[in-house]
Order: C-alpha cells, then structure tokens, then sequence
C-alpha cells in the first residue's frame, strides 16, 4: 500500500503475501467482512464494522477495534514487533501467538477461546483483561507482563489480568509484576520473577517458588497471612 494511504474495506477480503504489503497504511473494516489473508502483513488495521480472520492474520502496526473483529478456535492471531491492540469494541480470538523477538502492547478487553502464547513481551495497560472464555490456554517461553493491580488472596493481579483460562501453564515464561499501585500474588510456582513495581507486590496466605531466577527490579515484597 502507497503510505501512508487508507484502504476501505466493506465486503470480503482475499490476499497473499506475493500481492499485498502493508507498508505504512492502514486497512479499514467497515462493513461485514471475512479476512482471508495467509501470511500476508498488514500495517494499521480499522474495524468499525464486523470482521472475521479465515485462517492467519499478521500485522505489525496498531489493531484498532471499535466494532466487532474474531476468529474460530482454529484461526490465529500473530502480532509482529512493535504491534499494539486496542479495543473499544469486541475482540475475541480462537488463538493469539506472539512469537519470540516479539513485542506487543495492548489495551482493552479480549479474548482467546483456545491458546495465547506468549514467547516474545507481552504488555498490557492495568485496565485491560484478557478472558480465556473458561477453554482457553496462556503460556509461552517469553515475559508476561502484569500490570493490573489490587487483587486478593483467591483472585491476584495475574488472575485479574488473565482471566477464565481453563489453563494457565507459566512454568516456562519470565512473569513480569510492573504494576503502578500495590499488586497480590497467591501462592505459585514461577520460572522467572520480576518484581517491577515502585509500590509493593504483597504474597497472599502461602509461598512463592521460584525454579530459575528472581529479579528485583524496584519495589518492596511483603507477605500477608500464613
């Protein structure tokens, strides 16, 4: 695409990579939609109307949502590097990678009814919650971030921020606590630890293990409870 042009888009959309470069423009959905689109990348992407992914959707800029953009179980979601997400609308995915090197922001709420994968960075603002819709799987190899606050000993941050998992297999990730105001931890097992926040991060009513390394960052740990 010419950049850094907009092209409206208000019926189906077929491309592949050999034919379609995102550049630096942006793709606006406004009516009913069915994206077919491979491995083909695009840049900003608008959707004010309602909008589907048949199989694969990459993009590497900012995915504005306003109206209602999904996919089935089978279908993934691959932000690239640099990547945001933001949602005012409904966003719910079947499954959402973020593959190593990766960095991706986001804000709003969302979901992903079947994996999200996190082996590259992952950020989301305090406000946003990410529903694994009660079948959904998080895990990965890279850093999660939490950045919700507030919690308890039943319902901590990272419970908060990701949400309705079925599963929740951090065993292999970095678990980044970088919240602003004073964030909850239950008892778990993690790889890595980061305690980033200039608050506190407080361990409800039992113990944290760690298996590889724990960093601190900035901030004060105390525990509360037994």
């Amino acid at each position: 695409m010419a950049d850094p042009a907009t092209l409206r888009v208000r019926g189906n959309m077929t491309v592949g990579s050999s034919d379609f470069t995102g550049g630096n423009g942006t793709v606006e959905f406004s009516g009913s939609s069915t994206i077919t689109s491979g491995s083909a990348i695009f840049h900003n992407i608008s959707v004010s109307g309602t909008a589907s992914i048949a199989n694969t959707f990459y993009f590497d800029g900012t995915l504005t949502v306003n109206g209602t953009f999904g996919g089935s179980g089978s279908t993934t979601l691959y932000p690239r590097n640099g990547a945001a997400i933001s949602v005012g609308g409904s966003m719910a995915m079947g499954q959402i990678n973020i593959e190593p090197g990766m960095v991706v922001t986001a804000s709003g709420n969302f979901s992903a009814s079947s994996t999200f994968t996190i082996d590259g960075t992952f950020t989301p603002t305090a406000t946003t919650v990410i529903s694994g819709s009660g079948t959904g799987t998080l895990g990965g190899t890279g850093t999660m971030k939490v950045t919700k606050t507030g919690g308890n000993s039943t319902t901590d941050a990272l419970l908060g921020q990701y949400s309705s998992f079925a599963t929740i297999n951090h065993a292999n990730n970095t678990v980044e606590y970088a919240g602003t105001a004073n964030q909850f931890i239950k008892p778990r097992t993690f790889k890595n630890l980061i305690i980033n926040n200039p608050v506190s991060v407080q361990i409800a009513n039992g113990d944290i293990h760690i298996t590889n390394v724990m960093t601190f960052t900035q901030g004060l740990v105390m525990g509360v409870g037994n």
